[in-house]
Protein backbone atom coordinates (compact mmCIF):
# COMPACT_ATOMS: atom_id res chain seq x y z
CA UNK A 1 0.00 0.00 0.00
CA UNK A 2 2.95 2.38 0.74
CA UNK A 3 3.59 1.60 -2.55
CA UNK A 4 1.12 2.29 -4.48
CA UNK A 5 0.83 5.89 -2.41
CA UNK A 6 4.37 6.67 -3.16
CA UNK A 7 3.98 5.85 -6.95
CA UNK A 8 0.50 8.19 -6.60
CA UNK A 9 2.58 11.00 -5.67
CA UNK A 10 5.05 10.73 -7.73
CA UNK A 11 2.62 10.43 -10.54
CA UNK A 12 0.88 13.84 -9.43
CA UNK A 13 4.09 15.72 -8.94
CA UNK A 14 5.45 14.47 -12.81
CA UNK A 15 5.85 17.70 -14.94
CA UNK A 16 7.32 18.26 -18.21
CA UNK A 17 9.89 21.30 -18.48
CA UNK A 18 11.28 22.62 -21.87
CA UNK A 19 14.84 24.04 -21.90
CA UNK A 20 12.99 27.58 -23.84
CA UNK A 21 10.93 28.33 -20.99
CA UNK A 22 11.68 30.97 -18.51
CA UNK A 23 11.83 30.29 -14.88
CA UNK A 24 12.15 31.98 -12.00
CA UNK A 25 15.18 31.71 -9.56
CA UNK A 26 16.69 33.04 -6.50
CA UNK A 27 19.98 32.79 -4.37
CA UNK A 28 19.89 33.68 -1.24
CA UNK A 29 20.32 37.12 -2.48
CA UNK A 30 18.43 38.20 -5.61
CA UNK A 31 15.28 36.90 -7.44
CA UNK A 32 16.12 36.47 -11.14
CA UNK A 33 14.77 34.96 -14.70
CA UNK A 34 16.90 32.37 -16.27
CA UNK A 35 16.74 30.19 -19.31
CA UNK A 36 18.12 26.91 -19.87
CA UNK A 37 20.00 27.42 -16.83
CA UNK A 38 21.21 30.93 -18.47
CA UNK A 39 20.44 33.68 -16.30
CA UNK A 40 18.46 36.41 -17.77
CA UNK A 41 20.36 39.34 -16.24
CA UNK A 42 18.62 42.59 -17.43
CA UNK A 43 15.52 43.90 -19.04
CA UNK A 44 17.33 44.42 -22.52
CA UNK A 45 18.01 40.70 -22.34
CA UNK A 46 14.73 39.78 -21.52
CA UNK A 47 13.24 41.76 -24.16
CA UNK A 48 15.88 39.68 -26.64
CA UNK A 49 14.30 36.23 -25.28
CA UNK A 50 10.94 36.93 -25.47
CA UNK A 51 11.14 39.34 -28.85
CA UNK A 52 9.67 36.35 -30.85
CA UNK A 53 6.31 36.61 -29.19
CA UNK A 54 4.63 39.92 -29.85
CA UNK A 55 2.58 40.16 -26.74
CA UNK A 56 5.35 39.24 -24.33
CA UNK A 57 7.49 41.58 -26.41
CA UNK A 58 4.87 44.62 -25.90
CA UNK A 59 5.03 43.97 -21.91
CA UNK A 60 8.27 43.56 -21.74
CA UNK A 61 8.68 46.97 -23.54
CA UNK A 62 6.13 48.55 -21.47
CA UNK A 63 7.97 47.30 -18.16
CA UNK A 64 11.43 49.03 -19.70
CA UNK A 65 9.34 52.09 -19.73
CA UNK A 66 8.27 52.09 -16.18
CA UNK A 67 11.56 51.05 -15.22
CA UNK A 68 12.92 54.44 -16.91
CA UNK A 69 10.00 56.63 -15.07
CA UNK A 70 10.52 54.91 -11.83
CA UNK A 71 13.90 56.00 -12.06
CA UNK A 72 13.21 59.31 -13.14
CA UNK A 73 10.67 59.58 -10.14
CA UNK A 74 13.52 58.20 -7.14
CA UNK A 75 15.69 60.55 -8.30
CA UNK A 76 13.09 63.35 -8.38
CA UNK A 77 12.76 62.32 -4.65
CA UNK A 78 16.43 62.91 -3.48
CA UNK A 79 16.35 65.79 -4.82
CA UNK A 80 13.49 67.27 -3.07
CA UNK A 81 13.93 65.45 0.23
CA UNK A 82 17.44 67.48 -0.29
CA UNK A 83 16.00 71.10 -0.97
CA UNK A 84 13.57 70.04 2.00
CA UNK A 85 16.40 69.59 4.64
CA UNK A 86 18.80 71.88 3.04
CA UNK A 87 20.68 74.67 5.26
CA UNK A 88 17.11 76.47 5.00
CA UNK A 89 17.32 78.95 8.24
CA UNK A 90 16.10 81.64 6.12
CA UNK A 91 12.93 79.43 4.44
CA UNK A 92 9.64 79.25 6.23
CA UNK A 93 8.37 76.29 7.17
CA UNK A 94 5.72 76.01 4.84
CA UNK A 95 8.39 75.85 2.00
CA UNK A 96 10.23 73.03 3.48
CA UNK A 97 6.63 71.30 4.49
CA UNK A 98 6.13 71.74 0.62
CA UNK A 99 9.08 70.16 -0.83
CA UNK A 100 8.44 67.16 1.71
CA UNK A 101 5.45 66.97 0.33
CA UNK A 102 6.52 66.95 -3.35
CA UNK A 103 9.01 64.19 -2.15
CA UNK A 104 6.59 61.82 -0.38
CA UNK A 105 4.90 61.91 -3.58
CA UNK A 106 7.53 61.73 -6.02
CA UNK A 107 8.57 58.66 -3.48
CA UNK A 108 5.22 56.73 -3.59
CA UNK A 109 4.73 57.66 -7.38
CA UNK A 110 8.36 55.98 -8.01
CA UNK A 111 7.77 52.97 -5.72
CA UNK A 112 4.50 52.13 -7.54
CA UNK A 113 5.89 52.54 -11.32
CA UNK A 114 8.50 49.98 -9.75
CA UNK A 115 5.26 47.56 -8.94
CA UNK A 116 3.90 48.19 -12.12
CA UNK A 117 7.32 47.44 -13.73
CA UNK A 118 7.68 43.80 -11.81
CA UNK A 119 3.71 43.12 -12.73
CA UNK A 120 4.83 43.55 -16.23
CA UNK A 121 7.73 41.93 -16.26
CA UNK A 122 5.94 38.65 -14.54
CA UNK A 123 3.15 39.23 -17.64
CA UNK A 124 5.61 38.96 -20.25
CA UNK A 125 7.15 36.22 -19.06
CA UNK A 126 3.74 33.92 -18.18
CA UNK A 127 2.81 34.76 -22.15
CA UNK A 128 6.49 33.54 -23.47
CA UNK A 129 5.82 30.47 -21.08
CA UNK A 130 2.26 29.85 -22.08
CA UNK A 131 3.34 30.26 -25.92
CA UNK A 132 6.08 27.47 -25.39
CA UNK A 133 3.91 25.14 -23.53
CA UNK A 134 1.38 24.68 -26.43
CA UNK A 135 4.52 23.34 -27.95
CA UNK A 136 5.26 20.77 -25.86
CA UNK A 137 4.90 17.11 -26.44
CA UNK A 138 1.64 16.09 -23.87
CA UNK A 139 2.85 13.91 -21.47
CA UNK A 140 1.47 11.04 -19.78
CA UNK A 141 2.49 8.97 -16.82
CA UNK A 142 0.56 5.73 -15.59
CA UNK A 143 1.47 3.30 -13.13
CA UNK A 144 0.55 0.06 -14.85
CA UNK A 145 0.35 -3.70 -12.96
CA UNK A 146 2.05 -6.62 -15.47
CA UNK A 147 3.00 -9.88 -15.11
CA UNK A 148 6.47 -8.66 -13.53
CA UNK A 149 4.58 -6.02 -11.05
CA UNK A 150 3.99 -2.79 -10.63
CA UNK A 151 5.85 -0.32 -13.77
CA UNK A 152 5.54 3.02 -15.15
CA UNK A 153 4.64 3.63 -17.96
CA UNK A 154 5.63 7.54 -19.53
CA UNK A 155 4.15 8.72 -22.71
CA UNK A 156 5.27 11.26 -24.97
Amino acid sequence: MKYLLFLFVLSQSFEVYSQDTIAFDHNEWDDYYSIGGDRIDDLNELISVVGSNPIALQYAQKAQGFKFGSAILLCTSILTVSAAAGPGQNSLEKDRLKWYGISALTISAGLMSYHVKNKNEERAVREYNKSRSAKLPNGQLDVILSMRGFGIKITF
